[in-house]
């Protein structure tokens, strides 16, 4: 307040001066999205984040809402093995052999082969290529007992 000057009237005592409280109650402040971080991978798809921080809470009554802090994506998507990467091939199986026995239990086995090998960074092959298993063979000539 200011005094009275030349006659004036002065300021009853019992005013005072006040300010208006807001109106619009501040909301949240975020700061901005930091860079993308470095990808992880440099092929078949790695991760990546960004941040960013709450600068200011809102005031009484503002809001805010849900904000992410934080975000992944992905990057680095492109396959480790360029087209024209070709892995292993086999051939497939060959045909059992022949019982080893004629009579009785025995075994047979069956090959395959690689037909291409890996090339340009494929995978090598990584799988049997030689079996056996078990065979009956029921042709046994039955003997009596004789005297």
């Amino acid at each position: 307040r200011s005094p009275a000057t030349n006659g004036g009237a002065t300021c009853p005592s019992e005013l005072l001066q006040t300010e208006g409280c807001r109106t619009h109650p501040k909301d949240c402040d975020l700061s901005d999205w930091t860079d993308w971080s470095s990808c992880d991978r440099s092929c078949d798809g790695g991760q990546t984040f960004r941040e960013r921080t709450l600068v200011n809470p809102n005031d009484p009554g503002g809001s805010c809402g849900r904000h992410a802090l934080r975000e992944t994506g992905l990057c680095n998507e492109v396959s480790c093995y360029p087209e024209g990467v070709d892995n292993c091939k086999l051939s497939p199986w060959t045909q059992w052999s022949a019982c080893s026995t004629r009579c009785g239990v025995g075994s047979k086995t069956r090959k395959r082969g690689v037909q291409a090998l890996a090339s340009h960074g494929g995978k090598g092959c990584a799988a049997p290529t030689e079996e056996a298993d078990t065979c009956h063979e029921n042709g046994c000539a039955k003997t009596d007992c004789k005297w």
